[in-house]
């Protein structure tokens, strides 16, 4: 089972070059926030949410905690 108390983006920088359309976040993290480019994104610090990027395509282009 994948610890949800804390993110750790490590664990789905795989992930990177897919397009998120095909990933299921729920068992990521306990919050996910795809974001989507020039997205308006709260500056709050979350260190049980994972942050996806994508590209207007959907494909992820980068992954951090926070």
């Amino acid at each position: 089972p994948v610890d949800l108390s804390s993110c750790s983006s490590d664990s789905v920088q795989s992930l990177i070059g897919g397009n998120i359309s095909t990933v299921d976040t729920r068992p990521l993290a306990k919050t996910v926030r795809i974001i989507p480019p020039n997205s308006p994104v709260t500056m709050d610090f979350n260190p049980e949410r994972l942050n996806i990027e994508t590209d207007a395509a959907g494909v992820i282009v980068r992954m951090t905690c926070g």
